[in-house]
């Protein structure tokens, strides 16, 4: 403690306040981290076993009008709409990842729904065409689609 300077003492206090907070903020952080990740491992399984039903039911493993009811539900989608570009990508790429897996899923990431690429739009071509459709439907429509996935424009 500086004697000619009582005010270092009460700056040394808030400092050790305003570090104790930090440590609290951090501590948060890696929680949620963690819980992120065992939400990520609880939904893989359940995908299994979604996956595993439509083999035995012989349905196909991609359905579009499903992924865009679920995409489209009114909860979800006021969250999603909340969310960065980027974050939208990490979604996508989340689903993508998980759903490959299993299945013949689409790998948007890849894209190999476009056609042609376009360098202004690279981080939207590799977002899950469906999720960008609900979300941005302007940047949507700039996608130049394969003739394979021409139908999306029509769900």
């Amino acid at each position: 403690m500086d004697i000619l300077n009582p005010q270092s003492a009460n700056n040394n206090q808030d400092k050790k306040a305003e570090i104790q907070i930090l440590n609290e903020l951090r501590q948060n952080i890696f929680k949620i981290n963690f819980d992120l990740l065992d939400l990520f491992f609880e939904r893989k399984q359940i995908l299994s076993l979604i996956q595993q039903a439509k083999i035995k039911l012989n349905l196909p493993t991609f359905l579009p009008e499903q992924e865009k009811s679920i995409l489209g539900n009114a909860l979800m989608f006021e969250k999603l709409k909340k969310l960065s570009v980027k974050e939208w990508l990490a979604f996508s790429l989340l689903w993508e990842a998980q759903a490959s897996e299993f299945s013949s899923y689409p790998r948007w990431s890849c894209k190999v729904h476009i056609k042609k690429s376009q360098s202004t739009l690279d981080l939207e071509e590799r977002i899950n065409p469906l999720l960008l459709k609900l979300l941005a439907p302007a940047i949507f429509e700039q996608l130049l689609l394969s003739d394979d996935f021409l139908y999306l424009k029509n769900l």
